[in-house]
């Protein structure tokens, strides 16, 4: 019950009987009074909506003038201002001549005439007609429709529409204008079409400038005068909307509403003679007062009938806003009343059209930034993969020395907190900062000063080659933001320094070469005299006698290193060969043989008689032994500096039959330091090596892996850490 009293038709009802109510009490003037009011302020509101309803449609009308001008604006040779070519883009335009019957100018950005269509209308030094809207034109970059314009002395009044040229750098370079006379231009047409309407006989509207001059009127005789002294089109010339109960110029009591036209300084004004409006006040008074005497209850009924008639496209409007509410823009039937609900359901439809259109195009808008979010994500994803893929330290500093982004690579170096420190307190920590750094010099006079820097990571020193690029550019053109890229050239440096080392080892094994081609010379002197003297030894019987044969032996041994030596060195040659294990660990022992004992390490070999030869290059098999014995003693060493009964090598040789391919295993197995389990899968890694860099390159075992892989056969490494190590290594056996 309480909604129902709280609704429209519920308050309309009531209000249409009360007079009823109080018309036996004599309460006529009341009656007369209320009617009088609600008519007033009916006709009022209803003189407001047409007069802002004819402003609005007469700016949609009149826009198209500015439009075609802004298209000739928006053309290059407008905004080249290319004169001579100007005449060609109205070949086909020339129709536009009838609303610009004053013609199309083109004005430079001081206000002077540089070209006119038709060129009989360009005068030498003429200006802009109406100088504040230029100036206006200039500062707002919007088209503007003038005053009335006084041309002088048997001249016709005129309006002049223009628009902005946007030359370079988007500055205003000129404008376009159009003159329309106000009594031969078509412009008036479209005036007409908008202002004629009937409202009774004596209802009309007029169009006024800002400065209160008339652009339009029925009465013809009246256009170009000023009437600034109605107070409806002072209102409107205050750009204020509205309507009032005012007097015409001849003293007649008239309804006036204004409205603004936007985008202009124009003003619309209707005018309705209120003696009608009030005559019909007065018969609908009398016919009221004379029905609630002569039938009340039917005038009840009326009233009620007729309320519900009124309230259908209110309830068509309340229900088509709850549908829009709800999202479907739907059309609400137009009933035929010929009053404000009748324009207002319009201007509803035309609302709900524009809704939807702004709605579906906000839709496809939200779905393309979707779109072109998702692909920018993608982007930055590939971007943000690719720079912490890189192994690299990137990151960028500003001109005040703070981080201000800084890669995967570089958070795992410096620390998660890098990002925004100073970068000094990053690279250099503990050290003095040069005056020469490299970021800093670059902010400071824009010069490159790509540097290697020793950086303190996880306590150790690492060489970083870092290279500073500018990104971003202040106004003075000054590097504001750079991208320094910092390289690890640790392990290049390592490679370079074992390279270096490889190539000294080489040119000594050339001298080694050379030096014991120099001593094999007076050793085979040496066995050569010591024989003399044996074969002239007169008394075999002297203690002494054996002593030339002891010099033999011994000579005969310096000999035979020293060619083994020689044919180590001198190997160049990469044919394989059938080749004896046994020969192989026989000549590397005796190349060890003398550091072993020096070093208290005994030798046990366990070889399978008759071992059948190895498919192999022959200085390349010694090299895989000399390297391996190499390591036991250093693992034997480790463990035990002096003597000690289990400081040996143990190698062993025999047949592996069985497999794929008959093979011949060497084993070597002593009992040092053994590898770690979680390492043993990196000993054959290049550079891995668990010796002090002035102890091993970490290549040896690198290279004998690769070495026995090319000949086909395998290398293992087994050990206990702590116990021992066995190093297993198969070769293919010779065959025919």
């Amino acid at each position: 019950m309480q909604t129902f009293f709280r609704s429209i038709h519920a308050k309309l009802i009531l209000w249409a009987l009360l007079p009823n109510l109080v018309v036996i009490g004599g309460i006529t003037l009341l009656s007369s009074l209320t009617i009088k009011n609600t008519t007033l302020d009916a006709v009022t509101r209803r003189d407001v909506v047409l007069a802002r309803f004819a402003a609005n449609r007469l700016a949609e009308n009149i826009h198209k003038y500015p439009l075609f001008l802004q298209n000739l604006a928006d053309n290059t040779i407008f905004r080249d201002q290319q004169v001579d070519k100007m005449d060609g883009l109205l070949t086909d335009k020339s129709s536009w001549l009838h609303v610009f019957d004053g013609g199309l100018f083109f004005f430079g950005d001081n206000g002077l005439a540089l070209w006119a269509y038709p060129s009989s209308r360009l005068t030498a030094g003429a200006k802009f007609p109406d100088k504040t809207g230029f100036e206006k034109l200039q500062q707002s970059l919007r088209p503007i429709f003038s005053d009335i314009l006084k041309p002088g002395a048997g001249g016709e009044d005129f309006i002049i529409i223009a628009v902005p040229v946007i030359g370079k750098n988007n500055r205003f370079s000129g404008a376009v204008a159009g003159i329309c006379s106000i009594s031969k231009s078509t412009i008036g047409t479209t005036y007409s079409k908008v202002l004629e309407y009937e409202s009774g006989k004596s209802s009309y509207a007029f169009l006024v400038d800002g400065s209160a001059n008339v652009l339009y009127h029925r009465r013809s005789s009246l256009i170009g005068s000023e009437i600034s002294d109605l107070e409806a089109v002072k209102e409107v010339n205050r750009g204020s909307s509205g309507a009032i109960v005012s007097h015409n110029r001849t003293g007649e009591m008239v309804i006036s509403g204004y409205a603004p036209v936007p985008g202009t300084s124009w003003g619309i004004v209707t005018q309705s003679d209120w003696t009608t409006i009030q005559n019909l006040i007065h018969f609908y008074t009398r016919l009221f007062l004379a029905i609630i005497w002569s039938a009340g209850l039917l005038s009840a009924l009326i009233v009620f009938y007729f309320v519900q008639r009124l309230l259908v496209p209110v309830k068509d409007l309340t229900g088509g806003a709850a549908q829009i509410a709800a999202g479907n823009f739907i059309q609400i039937p137009v009933r035929k009343t010929k009053d404000e609900l009748e324009v207002l359901t319009k201007q509803f439809n035309s609302m709900a059209r524009a809704m939807e259109a702004s709605f579906a195009a906000t839709r496809n808008r939200i779905k393309e930034l979707d779109k072109a979010r998702l692909a920018l994500c993608r982007s930055e994803e590939r971007i943000t993969g690719i720079i912490n893929a890189v192994n690299d330290i990137m990151l960028m500093v500003d001109n005040h020395g703070h981080i201000l982004w800084i890669n995967n690579k570089g958070r795992k170096v410096f620390g998660e907190d890098a990002e925004g420190r100073d970068y000094r307190d990053v690279f250099y920590r503990e050290q003095p900062v040069p005056d020469d750094c490299f970021v800093t010099g670059y902010f400071t006079d824009n010069s490159r000063n790509d540097t290697e820097l020793q950086l303190l990571i996880n306590g150790k020193y690492q060489h970083y080659w870092c290279t500073v690029n500018p990104i971003h550019w202040g106004a003075g053109g000054e590097a504001n933001r750079v991208v320094v890229v910092c390289r690890n050239l640790t392990e290049k440096k390592r490679l370079r320094e074992e390279v270096l080392r490889n190539a000294q080892l080489a040119a000594l094994g050339e001298l080694a070469a050379g030096v014991a081609h120099e001593i094999n010379n007076p050793i085979n002197g040496i066995i050569n005299y010591a024989q003399i003297v044996d074969d002239h030894w007169l008394d075999k019987n002297n203690r002494h006698a054996e002593l030339p044969q002891r010099i033999i032996k011994e000579g005969e041994r310096i000999a035979l290193i020293v060619s083994k030596l020689l044919s180590f060195a001198r190997a160049d040659t990469e044919k394989k060969e059938a080749v004896s294990i046994e020969d192989g660990v026989t000549d590397s022992l005796d190349l060890t043989g003398a550091m072993l004992k020096k070093e208290f390490i005994a030798v046990e070999l366990d070889l399978q008689p008759q071992l059948p030869r190895c498919r192999a290059v022959r200085h390349q098999l010694l090299q895989i032994f000399l390297n391996v014995i190499g390591n036991a003693r250093h693992a034997l060493n480790m463990k035990y500096p002096g003597r000690n009964p289990d400081k040996k090598i143990t190698i062993t040789c025999s047949t592996l039959t069985g497999g794929e391919r008959e093979m011949v295993r060497t084993v070597f197995r002593d009992n040092g330091t053994g590898i770690a389990s979680e390492i043993i899968d990196k000993v054959c890694n290049p550079f891995f090596s668990t010796k002090l860099p002035d102890q091993g390159t970490g290549l040896g075992l690198s290279i004998s892996h690769g070495i026995i892989e090319e000949h086909e056969g395998k290398l293992t490494v087994r050990s206990s850490a702590g116990q021992w190590t066995e190093i297993t290594i198969d070769l293919p056996i010779w065959k025919q």
